[in-house]
């Protein structure tokens, strides 16, 4: 699973489709959760570019922690129009 979307990064430089893919997830506490996301500048580069860490609100029934964390990425404002991949 992971995510496709043009970004520009904080350098100033544009990234079309983009392909961000969590690398980590971790669970703080029972509703509590944390992710690492990659970013690269396409769907065979082996390491990432850009490097960023998530918080996100964790439930314990439901899916698992990572289809959580891609589901809490997709609703933040910067990730407004990516698309699965």
């Amino acid at each position: 699973m992971a995510l496709q979307k043009s970004i520009n990064t904080q350098w100033g430089l544009a990234v079309p489709n983009a392909y961000i893919k969590v690398l980590d997830v971790s669970i703080v506490e029972k509703t509590k959760g944390g992710c690492l996301i990659g970013f690269f500048a396409n769907q065979d580069q082996t390491e990432p570019f850009y490097r960023k860490r998530i918080d996100f609100d964790y439930d314990l029934n439901g899916v698992n922690p990572i289809a959580q964390a891609y589901a809490h990425i997709k609703d933040l404002p910067e990730f407004a129009g990516a698309v699965d991949c």
